[in-house]
């Protein structure tokens, strides 16, 4: 799973692990995303989730989990910019 604003990375990073752990592996990968700020003070802006959510959906990439569900369905703008990245 990758955690870019755990730790402090950019949304490219995201991409860069996916296309790493599928040149080791050649199998699935489904990287992991952050909804909101968690164990450091930082907030997490809704532009941050925006790219995030791009570099983990750029292929090899086999989708995208969300952490945490809690989290995304209180905030409807970042629900609305996974509905239009996705759908």
């Amino acid at each position: 799973m990758t955690y870019s604003h755990m730790v402090k990375q950019d949304a490219d990073w995201v991409h860069a692990v996916v296309e790493e752990l599928y040149k080791q592996t050649q199998e699935n990968i489904l990287p992991s995303i952050q909804v909101k700020e968690a164990y450091l003070t930082d907030s997490l802006s809704s532009h941050e989730f925006e790219l995030n959510l791009e570099s983990a959906l750029m292929a090899p990439s086999k989708g995208v989990v969300f952490w945490s569900w809690e989290h995304l369905d209180q905030d409807p703008w970042k629900k609305e910019v996974i509905r239009k990245k996705v759908l």
